[in-house]
């Protein structure tokens, strides 16, 4: 589902040789690498945020994550979303932002779902032709 965030750009920018023009994406929840691996192919500079070095590693041995020309960041969202610095660097660099973290069904929904959060997202992302994909992963218990 995080990948169709990229069909939302014409092919001419993902093939293009300008580096000027190359869509750049952040994705928040590395996973097993399966949309950052694709965003690669693609020719989207990517760059990472993910919390558990372990997971960075697992994807790379055990499912081929390229990790050359790959900057990932080690930190919890949160903490980088709140560095006035970090947030000052980034500011309308990115074309796509995926956010995709897994806590094990508890997301603190007033740290997601919060306007500052959300608005501190919405700053890192170009002003033209951006698109930002939240996925939500929840259990009901029943209901």
């Amino acid at each position: 589902l995080q990948e169709l965030s990229r069909m939302v750009f014409p092919p001419s920018h993902q093939i293009n040789n300008d580096k000027s023009e190359n869509l750049k994406a952040l994705v928040i929840g590395l996973g097993i690498g399966t949309v950052v691996n694709s965003f690669q192919i693609q020719n989207i500079s990517t760059e990472v945020i993910e919390i558990d070095p372990e997971i960075v590693f697992l994807s790379s041995k055990m499912f081929h994550l390229n990790t050359k020309n790959l900057k990932i960041t080690n930190t919890n969202i949160f903490e980088y979303i709140n560095s006035n610095q970090q947030i000052e660097k980034k500011k309308n660099n990115f074309n796509i932002i995926i956010h995709d973290i897994f806590t094990g069904g508890y997301i603190n929904s007033d740290f997601v779902f919060n306007i500052n959060y959300l608005l501190k997202l919405k700053s890192l992302m170009k002003i033209k032709k951006s698109i930002l994909s939240i996925t939500i992963w929840n259990e009901c218990n029943g209901r």
